[in-house]
């Protein structure tokens, strides 16, 4: 393939994968598949020389379960562990000058989140989180989250919300007689510096390597056609715990 008189070359295989790509920087790129079409190795090459290269490897139900990148800065090694039922449970990564990190995850039945390396959580009959290490979160009848740690969220009949109070807290939300969701003028912090919101009180666990810490935040959440930003008339869940990740 040639454009602005720059060529690109490809090698495929017999299935129509392609195995070796010639840049016109003088870099060749291998790659190499399984039975099942999944990428097992990788290297991008400049002349003779490796610039990087990528290997994976997969268990018998098609799980990445290593992966490890060799750059010239060493061999960063990655390793993923899964439950019986194909959930991702564990991961690690080892670094070029012994550095390690890992993550250990465990799950209920019903998929909520029980302990996150050390940290307990807690769910209710109806999977909602109750508890994530100090972290306290009370739900009303509607389900929705009326209480976060010291924070309490407060809503109307018509499950919009009309408050968030707290320690430094103090948000009030109006509506318009249209129920357009249009916010008033209110006291309080902007819905910016209170944090991100997740949408539903549900217990998931996160995604290695990413795990939650101690630290909280909440903020309202909407969902009105063609914007994120202002509140709106119905509200699902306005208050829900998120964690920062690090």
């Amino acid at each position: 393939m040639t454009h602005a008189n720059q060529t690109v070359s490809y090698v495929h295989d017999l299935i129509g994968e392609t195995t070796l790509a010639n840049y016109p920087n003088g870099v060749q790129a291998q790659q190499a598949f399984s039975e099942r079409n999944q990428l097992l190795f990788k290297t991008y090459l400049k002349g003779t020389s490796p610039l990087i290269t990528l290997k994976y490897g997969f268990n018998q139900l098609g799980q990445r379960i290593v992966g490890e990148q060799i750059d010239s800065t060493g061999s960063t090694l990655h390793r993923y562990g899964y439950n019986s039922r194909r959930e991702l449970v564990a991961s690690s990564v080892d670094g070029p000058k012994n550095q390690h990190s890992g993550m250990a995850y465990s799950l209920d039945q019903n998929d909520n989140l029980i302990n996150d390396n050390g940290t307990p959580f807690t769910s209710n009959a109806a999977d909602q989180l109750t508890k994530a290490g100090s972290t306290s979160l009370g739900y009303n009848g509607a389900g929705q989250a009326t209480s976060v740690g010291q924070q309490a969220m407060t809503f109307a009949y018509n499950d919009q919300i009309k408050a968030i109070t707290g320690p430094g807290l103090n948000a009030q939300y109006l509506y318009d007689g249209a129920a357009s969701g249009s916010k008033r003028p209110s006291t309080g912090p902007s819905r910016s510096s209170c944090g991100t919101a997740v949408t539903s009180p549900r217990n998931t666990r996160p995604t290695a390597p990413f795990a939650p810490t101690t630290s909280w935040a909440l903020a309202p959440r909407s969902t009105v056609s063609g914007s994120s930003t202002s509140p709106t008339s119905r509200v699902q869940h306005w208050a829900s715990l998120t964690t920062m990740a690090t």
